[in-house]
Order: C-alpha cells, then sequence, then structure tokens
C-alpha cells in the first residue's frame, strides 16, 4: 500500500510502519559499517558496580525486517538518506555496552541491518529468554517537518500497562536529560511489538529524523551514544526501584 503526502512524496507501507518509497534503495547504500555488523562502537568509560547483575535486559533495535520483496525495511529516512534502522541499530549496541558493564546480561534482536524477525518474534525472544526489561528502540518521523522532540510509548491494553508506564517514565526522563529535546511525554498507543511482553515494554522514540536539526544531531557520533546512555540510564532507574 502506498500513501501520498501533501508534498508529493511516495510512502510505501512495511511492517512496523511507514517509509518513503523512493529511499527504501538508497538507504541500502549507506551506513556499510552498521548494516554489516562489523561496527563496534566504544562507550565513554563507565564505572562498572554490577548494580543489574542478576538482570536480563532486551533491546530491540526497530525496523529492518526483510519484506516479502527480499528487499529491507529501513525505517524512516532523513532528506540526507540517513536511516533509521541503522541510527537506532548503533544505539542499541552503545546501550549494549553500558548495560552490560552494570553487569546486566543484554541480548540484540538484531546485530545488522537485516532480520527475517517479525514483530512479536522480536518480543518472543524476550519472553524466552525470561528478561525483565524489553524496550524497542526507534526514530520517529512525520510529514510536518516541524514536528521534533523524544517521546516513550507503552502498550495502553497491556495487563502490565502499570509498571510498563513506570518503565516508560524512566526512560522518558532520562532520554530527554541525555539529548535535551522537547519532551513529548509519555503515550499510550497499540503496538504489535510490546502486545505480548510478559515484561515491563516500552518503545522510545529518540527524536524525529523528518526534522532536518535533529536528523543533524541523528548523524553524530555523540549524541547516539548520549541516547544509548539516556536509555541504560532509565534501565537502571526504573530496575533499581524494584
Amino acid at each position: 500500500m502506498t500513501q501520498t503526502s501533501p508534498e508529493g512524496d511516495a510512502w510505501v507501507q512495511v511492517a512496523g510502519g511507514w517509509v518513503m518509497a523512493s529511499n527504501v534503495r538508497a538507504c541500502d547504500q549507506i551506513s556499510a559499517a552498521a548494516r554489516s555488523g562489523t561496527a563496534n562502537p566504544s562507550t565513554e568509560t563507565v564505572t562498572k558496580n554490577n548494580i543489574l547483575q542478576g538482570y536480563c535486559v532486551v533491546l530491540d533495535a526497530g525496523h529492518g525486517s526483510i519484506q516479502p520483496g527480499g528487499w529491507t525495511d529501513p525505517g524512516a529516512v532523513g532528506a540526507s538518506g540517513l536511516c533509521e534502522r541503522d541510527v537506532v541499530l548503533e544505539i542499541a549496541k552503545y546501550a549494549k555496552q553500558i548495560l552490560e558493564v552494570q553487569g546486566a546480561k543484554v541480548i540484540l534482536t538484531r546485530t545488522t541491518a537485516s532480520t527475517s524477525l517479525t514483530l512479536s518474534q522480536r518480543t518472543k525472544i524476550a519472553n524466552d529468554a525470561g528478561a525483565d526489561v524489553f524496550v524497542s528502540i526507534h526514530i520517529n518521523a512525520n510529514i510536518n517537518k516541524n514536528i521534533a522532540g523524544t517521546a516513550t510509548y507503552y502498550h495502553s491494553t497491556s495487563w502490565h500497562k502499570g509498571i510498563d508506564i513506570a518503565l516508560a517514565k524512566c526512560l522518558q526522563k532520562n532520554l530527554v536529560a541525555a539529548l535535551g529535546l522537547r519532551n513529548i511525554g509519555i503515550l499510550p498507543q497499540e503496538l504489535s511489538v510490546l502486545r505480548s511482553a510478559n515484561m515491563p515494554a516500552a518503545l522510545v522514540e529518540v527524536a524525529f529524523i523528518s526534522n532536518a536539526a535533529e536528523e543533524n544531531l541523528l548523524n553524530q557520533s555523540w549524541s547516539k551514544k548520549a541516547a544509548a546512555s539516556g536509555i541504560a540510564e532509565g534501565i537502571v532507574e526504573y530496575l533499581s526501584s524494584k
């Protein structure tokens, strides 16, 4: 299915959302290291304190699913060709390193640009691992390119909505503190990737790749590390409060 924005851009529906049709192929030509899994990002020095010893965290870098036509869903794509799937994979890898230093067992649902997993299978990884927290990491987009900011979502009909909200609040607070972007807040929504989670689960939208200033921010290594730090600190805060 396709839609056309007021600006005349064609958008293609993929598993998990909509992407600009003109950017699907272009996206495959950038961020090769992130997509191949050869990138090995280093984080800032973090003091090891094992505060998360015994906890299991699953981080889901959004998008990257192989589509029926054989192409890989890039997620939202910025004007420069920057792809959501690549940015969130880097953030997930940074966050994994930070959380592991704190003693957590961390599982990534994907480590390269493409995956054959469906949305429910991503959540199943967390369920099968008996994870304590599941966080899906995304970058937002809007046809209105002036919209900007950070938001965190929880599943609106989850049987454990109360603890999902508590996790979402911790993630949102620390992401906003780390990046300094507009605080959109925490929002309820029916999200397939969170629906079947048996543990506290939330989805973060770090920034808007459709906004020129925030796309530029997302292209900076320091901002991806800052986002990862905010996510990790939110998880630490939540688990420490249990």
